[in-house]
């Protein structure tokens, strides 16, 4: 008899602060439709009660709500990455979830294939993981000036993902928090302050200036309240990966869009140029759909792109009133479709660069250029807008009843306790989702008109299941706190995409309006310019100072002689190391993983080998000149010395 497979609950961390946060949290909950992964999954959301009552995206999923660590209210300190530990800290105490294993992912990581914790070595007292060869600190003195003689050898450079079974995460999480403290407000201990120890200890950040905390303290917050707790660790290698690492035999379970990756020689992706993305404006932009992968890793490469595409959407199907169609999964030479001279009508963007300027707010803020240069990209074209027909709207209904007749328990609106934190914002929802379902029975849910819109549009874009996702999480009836802690804990607070609440604020044409309005001497056609490095320039961008990208037909177009820049981008092709103030979208869920920084540490370390072995060659040059190849002669005797 096969062993019963262990009970599995996927979390993700997220912000409601930061607008990247909902489309990062739109893929996770597409890629475990589509990977075939076991149990439920939830969104841990970090929100205080004001962003909660104007936060426009809780109809995006399974969402647990938790006070945003941002500031810490435990020892006042401010750091996003407080925010993986106090999510998963509240998570563990306050929901009522009965699976086995928890586990738990950063937002910007899709679901490739199933992951079986029991497969990968998990069990009461040990802990999945995976191997960060940068966290050095666990294994030299730092661990040592922070954990006790017995707990030092527990310490593991672990991190990016983690399988913890259910009373251990109970044991770990508080740890966890009271760590990420210690390692970011005692940089004394890892750095020789006015003689507090004898010498710096690395801590393998390489970009952390002397007295200031790493920006992997939240990973160090983990490896030492783990190893506080008394846990053991499976280390994996290659469960996650980068895009741009998947090239290998194999398949990683996960992927990790931390950093930037190419396909082909003109298609470059970073998540950093799109920090402005937001979905809930329902402007109808998408990724530029990337070229044909040549082999595994751009295959894995052009996945990331598209799914997250297919992701965003039925996000759009499900929750605006002119939903555009899904993009292509493929786009051919430089991505530009050529209208025939003859063709009037013709909607197609002129310039490769139109999709990283629609997601740079350009149309808005640009719309003479943007609307003649790129109306696809502005989602101006009349055939990316469809709405459903009677047949599909039968189907969507009928869908629909037999989800709810399958789900009969969940589909009352879930109350909050009027003495919660939340409640009365949680509680209108849901109200005012109960009384429009009241008054229209016959129309059917919003997640499920989408799942069918979705599917009749783009079969070809994606392999979802029709079904709603799983992973609600009843809610709580009482407020612990931890000791030292000022603030209330937030109950939970879950919907289901088919039950959700309509969302607020959506500009029911289709269009939000102009963000910010054009500066008074600008002129009405203003080409955007975007700053990036060389390889990043041949994909989407043009430096200042250069001439402006050229037209299809080789020449430049007409563009008057003021061409204001664009507020610099981080480099497309470069992964900055960001500060606190910038986490929430450098790595989600607080960040604190450390994986955007790890391609700048390896390519400093690079430059770093370059320079040296630059400088020996030098060295080896002179000296195989002057004493092997032109050798002084020996004066002979008698000769004198010429002056």
């Amino acid at each position: 008899m096969a062993p019963t497979p262990a009970s599995l609950h996927t979390v993700f961390t997220s912000e409601c602060n930061n607008v990247q946060f909902d489309w990062f949290a739109t893929g996770v909950f597409e890629s475990f439709r589509t990977s075939g992964m076991r149990g439920k999954i939830t969104r841990l959301l970090a929100c205080s009660d004001n962003d909660l009552k104007t936060y426009k995206g809780m109809g995006i999923g399974p969402t647990f709500v938790h006070p945003n660590y941002r500031h810490n209210p435990i020892n006042s300190d401010t750091s996003a990455s407080y925010n993986k530990p106090g999510s998963v800290m509240h998570f563990s105490r306050s929901a009522n979830f009965t699976e086995d294993y928890l586990l738990f992912i950063d937002a910007d990581m899709l679901l490739k294939q199933d992951v079986d914790p029991i497969a990968l070595g998990a069990k009461p007292g040990t802990v999945v993981s995976e191997e960060v060869g940068y966290m050095i600190g666990t294994h030299n003195e730092m661990a040592a000036n922070f954990l006790t003689p017995e707990a030092v050898p527990l310490a593991k450079p672990v991190g990016w993902y983690h399988i913890f079974y259910r009373e251990d995460i109970q044991r770990i999480a508080p740890l966890w928090l009271e760590f990420c403290g210690k390692v970011r407000m005692n940089p004394q201990l890892y750095w020789s302050i006015n003689g507090s120890i004898p010498h710096d200890i690395p801590t393998g950040d390489a970009y952390a200036k002397h007295g200031q905390a790493p920006w992997i303290s939240e990973m160090y917050g983990y490896a030492f309240g783990a190893a506080t707790a008394g846990v053991q660790h499976v280390i994996t290698h290659g469960v996650v990966m980068y895009p741009s690492n998947t090239g290998g035999r194999t398949e990683p379970h996960i992927i990790h869009y931390g950093i930037d990756f190419n396909i082909g020689a003109n298609y470059n992706w970073n998540k950093m140029v799109y920090k402005k993305f937001d979905i809930s404006k329902c402007q109808a932009r998408y990724f530029q759909p990337p070229p044909k992968p040549t082999n595994r890793r751009e295959t894995n490469c052009a996945w990331t792109v598209n799914t997250l595409n297919a992701a965003i959407c039925k996000y759009y199907a499900a929750n605006c009133a002119d939903p555009p169609a899904c993009p292509a999964t493929e786009r051919s030479g430089d991505g530009l479709v050529r209208c025939a001279p003859s063709q009037v009508d013709c909607c197609e963007d002129k310039q490769t660069q139109c999709w990283a300027w629609s997601l740079d707010d350009q149309c808005e803020n640009n719309p003479g250029f943007m609307k003649a240069t790129c109306p696809r990209a502005c989602g101006l074209c009349a055939d990316q807008h469809r709405r459903l027909d009677t047949a599909t709207a039968t189907a969507t209904a009928t869908a629909a009843a037999a989800a709810a007749a399958a789900d009969v328990h969940d589909t009352a609106p879930k109350l909050l306790p009027a003495a919660e934190p939340h409640a009365a914002a949680a509680n209108a929802a849901a109200a005012s989702a109960a009384a429009t379902a009241t008054a229209t029975p016959e129309a059917p849910p919003p997640a499920a008109e989408a799942e069918a819109a979705a599917a009749a549009a783009s079969a070809d874009n994606s392999s979802a299941k029709a079904e709603p996702l799983e992973g609600d999480v009843a809610p709580s009836h009482a407020s612990p706190k931890l000791a030292g802690d000022t603030a209330t804990f937030a109950p939970v607070y879950s919907t289901r995409a088919h039950d959700a609440p309509a969302l607020e604020g959506i500009h029911h044409d289709g269009v939000a309006p102009v963000a910010s309005a054009r500066p008074s001497h600008a002129p009405a056609h203003v080409a955007p310019q975007m700053i990036g490095r060389a390889q990043a320039r041949k994909a989407f961008v043009h430096a200042p100072g250069s001439s402006p990208t050229r037209a299809p037909g080789g020449h430049a177009p007409d563009m008057p002689a003021h061409q204001p820049a664009m507020p610099a981008h981080r480099p497309a092709n470069k992964a900055l190391l960001p500060d606190d103030g910038d986490a929430a979208a450098a790595e989600p869920g607080g960040g604190g993983d450390g994986g955007d920084a790890k391609a700048e540490r390896e390519a400093a370390q690079y430059r770093l080998m370059v320079t040296q072995v630059a400088f020996w060659v030098v060295v080896i040059g002179l000296f195989f000149g002057r004493f092997v190849v032109c050798p002084r002669r020996p004066r002979r005797k008698g000769e004198k010395l010429l002056r």
